[in-house]
């Protein structure tokens, strides 16, 4: 069945309503009708379920669906990824593999090595939409994308508690760093631009309790680190 989101506010009495880009998605693009079957899984990355339903009305301005029986969702690792902004679009291609290997958060951040030459707020919009496309595609919540961040910043956000910023000059692996997290728990993972951090950034994210760690011998590309780093997280946290 084909998989749709909605807003947690769309959710009420046996009855869900699509609205926006759901829409046009639905009716023009897949020509759903009335009596078809679909999954409906609410935006928030808290929830744990999908609803299968039947569409029961399709108009311009709304789809009306009906649940018929709650389903259950994967649950997002509780991974927070903070990157640093790349050139072009190399960040729609971060967001979309991180959104497929199921995190909770993505936080762009801006570092000394960071140019931003198009319009910031343009852009999370469209890695907003990208994060929904491969929520669908992978069944797991829309991971929440935060607005852009300076990293000398970075304190005045709600993080967890293990922080680990990636760099190149560090000999500490990553499996030594997390050698001693027996079970899963919420983790934030920190990839610097394409030239690197600063030894200023990497003291300031020393103070604000980071631990640096490598990701191996070879120097990896801002846009395959991150799904380096996640990959070996899931891993390690995996049931044995």
């Amino acid at each position: 069945m084909k998989r749709f989101l909605c807003n947690l506010s769309d959710v009420s009495e046996g009855i869900i309503t699509l609205r926006d880009d759901e829409i046009h998605h639905l009716r023009n693009v897949l020509r759903l009708k009335v009596g078809d079957s679909i999954i409906v899984t609410p935006r928030s990355s808290l929830t744990s379920h999908s609803y299968e339903c039947t569409i029961k009305l399709v108009s311009r301005n709304c789809v009306v669906c009906e649940i018929i029986r709650e389903t259950k969702v994967i649950t997002n690792a509780p991974i927070t990824i903070i990157q640093a902004i790349p050139k072009g679009r190399k960040m729609d291609s971060i967001v979309r593999m991180a959104c497929e290997m199921g995190v909770s958060n993505i936080i762009p951040i801006i570092t000394r090595k960071v140019t931003i030459k198009t319009n910031l707020g343009h852009r999370i919009e469209r890695w907003r939409k990208i994060a929904e496309s491969a929520s669908k595609q992978s069944h797991v919540s829309v991971p929440t994308i935060h607005e852009a961040v300076e990293l000398c910043n970075l304190d005045l956000l709600h993080l967890p508690e293990l922080r680990i910023a990636f760099y190149e000059m560090e000999t500490v692996t990553l499996k030594s760093v997390v050698a001693g997290c027996k079970k899963p728990e919420p983790i934030a993972l920190l990839i610097g631009p394409e030239s690197g951090l600063t030894e200023t950034e990497v003291e300031t994210l020393k103070r604000l309790k980071f631990k640096t760690a490598s990701l191996g011998n070879t120097i990896l590309r801002t846009e395959t680190a991150g799904t380096v780093a996640i990959a070996a997280i899931l891993y390690h946290f995996s049931k044995r």
